[in-house]
């Protein structure tokens, strides 16, 4: 019973996901942007996340292959990942809303682009990737599978490594002086740590 009630979380959870980034693109097609910041490889880093979230989703949900790396998950564990989970849908939800048309999949610059300061963006620069942080350890908690973890993880170093670099890189060319001092006063991902 408990491993159904699992699987459905983590089908539901994921599938609301992907309704809030198809209805924020949907809408993202329709508004000008001004400038595109290295279309090409950012549209390849957003493949790239995305395979890196659905595979182990998919293989976990429907096949047995990840199995030999289940660990014993009591109902303690995969509740408070639900709970996790749950808060990083939530975020991405009202990253998305306060973002409204500055939403972009990739790094885009609108002609009237202004620097979002309000909502999570208060305390932190990146909740978009602070909610994907929070569904890669609400999933492990989960799933229980130390291996749907570290393929989930790898993608986020890639946000980590790669994305965020270029995005702070264009929000400082938009903004200047505006961005540093914002940027003194957040953190990237998690409030008042990091």
């Amino acid at each position: 019973m408990d491993l159904a009630v699992r699987k459905v979380s983590l089908l539901s959870l994921y599938i609301a996901i992907l309704l809030i980034r198809a209805y924020f693109n949907s809408r993202r097609k329709k508004i000008a942007f001004s400038r595109r910041v290295d279309f090409s490889r950012q549209k390849l880093i957003v493949y790239l996340i995305q395979a890196g979230a659905a595979i182990p989703v998919v293989l976990w949900l429907c096949t047995s292959i990840l199995n030999f790396a289940d660990l014993a998950v009591p109902r303690l564990v995969w509740s408070t990942g639900l709970v996790i989970y749950t808060s990083g849908v939530f975020l991405l939800l009202w990253t998305h809303l306060t973002l409204g048309d500055h939403f972009s999949d990739t790094i885009e610059l609108r002609a009237n682009h202004t620097l979002i300061k309000k909502g999570p963006y208060f305390l932190i620069r990146h909740p978009m990737y602070s909610s994907v942080l929070l569904t890669v350890v609400g999933a492990f908690l989960l799933t229980g599978n130390w291996c749907f973890l570290a393929i989930q993880m790898s993608v986020y170093m890639l946000i980590v490594f790669v994305r965020i670099p270029a995005e702070d890189d264009a929000m400082r060319g938009q903004f200047g002086a505006e961005y540093d001092d914002y940027v003194l006063g957040t953190k990237k991902i998690i409030p008042w740590i990091y």
